[in-house]
């Protein structure tokens, strides 16, 4: 796989590996949208932020969010618990009980064409480990790996979330840009897998090629030379025996 080659498997179908190693550093606003969403249906934590979904409607533009009360308490300002909602936690036993976080949701959006486009929050370098790590035909061009480590990657970092007016809200995606090195071992394996790639192209070259040595050498033992050249001979080697009475 090279740097611009787009993933055709997995949650990030469609994007190129530049895409998934790197991220940006913007939120679409469908992205918002979809992940507050899932977050709100899905979110099984006992923080009183996760009893938010049962306060509150949200609508999203492209910098505001409108926060309606659901039991008609107007206005109250609920700037804290929105960002809460976009806090990344990396806890595990939260994770396994069922938690949506930003960092690893995927969202969906149409483009021009009607096509489905994924969209992601930051890089993910760490997804392009594993699937050499784990997955037994996937590699990466030693080179592409190496111009990607040359890259930053973005990581979002916080939702800041400010009260407006009423019962609207700015927020703005805060991420920060970071190096990122592949360990040694997952350099160590994507080389052995392009090596043996390599090797096997390789050896199925130079069968073919002493195959047709072979077949030129047979026609030109065979016709000595009065079929013309071996090049310009559309036959078979069957048509050769027939030509010489075998």
């Amino acid at each position: 796989m090279d740097i611009d080659d787009k993933f055709t498997f997995g949650k990030y179908q469609g994007l190129t590996l530049r895409d998934v190693y790197q991220g940006n550093n913007k939120l679409d606003r469908n992205f918002v949208e979809q992940f507050l969403r899932e977050k709100l249906s899905n979110d099984y934590s006992v923080s009183p932020a996760s009893m938010i979904g049962e306060l509150l409607s949200f609508e999203v533009s492209d910098t505001l969010i409108r926060a309606t009360s659901i039991d008609k308490e107007p206005y109250r300002n609920y700037q804290r618990d929105i960002a809460y909602l976009f806090v990344y936690d990396s806890n595990f036993l939260r994770r396994e009980a069922g938690n949506t976080f930003i960092g690893d949701f995927v969202g969906m959006k149409k483009d021009e064409n009607g096509w489905d486009r994924v969209l992601i929050c930051g890089g993910k370098p760490e997804y392009i480990a594993w699937c050499i790590n784990t997955i037994e035909w996937f590699f990466v061009e030693p080179s592409a790996l190496e111009e990607l480590q040359t890259m930053p990657v973005f990581r979002f970092k916080e939702m800041e979330v400010m009260f407006k007016i009423e019962d609207i809200y700015t927020y703005r995606p805060i991420f920060i840009s970071e190096p990122y090195q592949f360990p040694v071992s997952v350099l160590h394996k994507n080389s052995q897998k392009y090596d043996s790639l390599t090797e096997e192209s390789q050896s199925y070259d130079n069968d073919f090629t002493s195959s047709a040595d072979s077949n030129r050498d047979y026609f030109n033992a065979m016709t000595d030379g009065q079929l013309g050249d071996y090049g310009d001979f559309r036959g078979s080697s069957d048509d050769i025996d027939n030509w010489s009475g075998r």
